[in-house]
């Protein structure tokens, strides 16, 4: 694997460890320790990728990130082949379940989305 120009470094670390990378390989790959691929490793997780997981609630977006999922595509293909799914993951219950397919298989945010309209801004 090799680190996109156009990517930023926690974007590669994110893709590196979701590949099952060592921290140790992609410090060798960017050139910097192990120790620092961690601390960054660490900052990705708690950092948000911009509005791919708009839509989701906090748990839900955790867990596909816990999962390795970036991406509504990845999501979709992960439900079809029946890798997402009751007992996947601990927090993984029915309704975890309803809504990350109900926003990977839709176009615009699930209800509730802080990014969709609410009644009083439709009708102003």
């Amino acid at each position: 694997m090799q680190a996109n120009p156009s990517e930023s470094r926690l974007d590669f670390i994110r893709r590196a460890r979701a590949a099952k990378m060592t921290f140790q390989s992609i410090g060798d790959i960017l050139g910097i320790s192990h120790e620092r691929v961690r601390q960054l490793h660490r900052k990705a997780l708690t950092v948000p990728t911009p509005s791919e997981f708009d839509g989701l609630s906090s748990p839900a977006k955790g867990l596909l990130k816990r999962l390795g999922y970036t991406s509504r595509t990845e999501t979709r293909a992960a439900i079809a082949a029946g890798k997402i799914g009751f007992g996947c993951i601990f927090g993984m219950g029915r309704h975890r379940i309803a809504e990350i397919e109900a926003w990977a298989f839709s176009e615009r945010p699930v209800s509730g989305s802080p990014t969709q309209p609410t009644d009083r801004e439709e009708g102003a």
